[in-house]
């Protein structure tokens, strides 16, 4: 079941929220590369406007069939699995929260847990250990959003006006599954997932495509009681949205020159994963020509 959490966004005139989409670090991965990992660390931290939340894969540890393997293997051994769980909480404490540290200057819509991530102990993750730990590094909370998808809430507040108006955007959050090998086939996944998930907005990872699109819905909506002898097309106008979807890339390098055994991308001749991240621009501005009572809306911009 997916989580649903919400983040409010306080502004007084036309603001402009950055939304840096990371995912796929697989930290602890030899092909992971650590130092685009930390340019956009220094990056979002570096920008005022910036908000970021991370789809799943911080770390390139167990997944689900290794998982099930070690539940099978020591059941009758807890003393094991706690052990290695200790380790890894140490490995953590070292090589993934000194590198994650920067990102508590800027708020967070929340972390999603992928396909790698470790039990910890009972009830806790790896995942939920990391946001625990950015939680008490800062003033912003690091929410965590559960295993694969989420909704969140941009709670959008204007202060300063002498009546204070508040109104809501829904992000869907997704770390995602199966491959992307031709372009644009993650963009049709994210596609799919729109028209059965409802939101204003969509990101997606795991494919490692920094791929994004924009698409438009038009409807028509009632616009008041009509009077008698009118027209029923002047009784409706039309309602414009447009959706905006991102999929995002990775840290890790797909092929490198080296005679050791070839990796899971160069083995199955797939095509080189991305490097990089995206962002979700939502600049919120009033629009006198379309609303004459001056409402504050959000305009959807995306950057690869």
């Amino acid at each position: 079941m997916a989580w649903i959490s919400e983040i409010e966004l306080p502004f007084k005139g036309p603001t402009l929220f950055n939304i840096h989409a990371l995912a796929d670090w697989q930290l602890g991965s030899e092909s992971t590369d650590k130092r685009i990992i930390k340019r956009k660390v220094a990056e979002i931290a570096a920008d005022p406007h910036a908000l970021w939340c991370f789809l799943g894969d911080i770390e390139d540890d167990d997944r689900p069939s290794t998982r099930a393997r070690r539940r099978s293997s020591f059941a009758d051994r807890p003393e094991v699995p706690a052990a290695d769980a200790k380790k890894h909480r140490a490995w953590i404490e070292k090589e993934v929260l000194p590198i994650m540290a920067p990102l508590v200057k800027r708020p967070c819509l929340g972390v999603l847990a992928g396909h790698h991530w470790t039990q910890l102990e009972r009830g806790t993750n790896s995942v939920q250990y990391i946001c625990a730990a950015l939680s008490a590094m800062g003033k912003e909370k690091v929410p965590y959003l559960g295993q694969m998808s989420a909704w969140v809430w941009l709670h959008f507040i204007r202060r300063g006006v002498k009546h204070p108006q508040s109104f809501r955007r829904l992000v869907h959050i997704q770390h995602g599954a199966g491959g992307g090998q031709a372009v644009g086939g993650s963009l049709r996944k994210l596609e799919v997932a729109s028209q059965r998930l409802y939101a204003d907005a969509y990101i997606r990872a795991h494919s490692c495509a920094l791929e994004a699109m924009k698409y438009d819905v038009v409807k028509p909506k009632p616009k008041r009681i009509p009077r008698s002898g009118e027209p029923a097309a002047q009784t409706v106008y039309l309602e414009h949205r447009t959706v905006p979807l991102l999929n995002v890339g990775s840290a890790t390098r797909a092929y490198n020159v080296s005679t050791g055994d070839p990796t899971y991308t160069e083995a199955a001749m797939m095509r080189p994963l991305t490097m990089g991240w995206g962002i979700l621009k939502a600049r919120v501005r009033i629009d006198r020509l379309a609303d004459a009572h001056q409402n504050p809306t959000v305009y959807w911009n995306i950057e690869i």
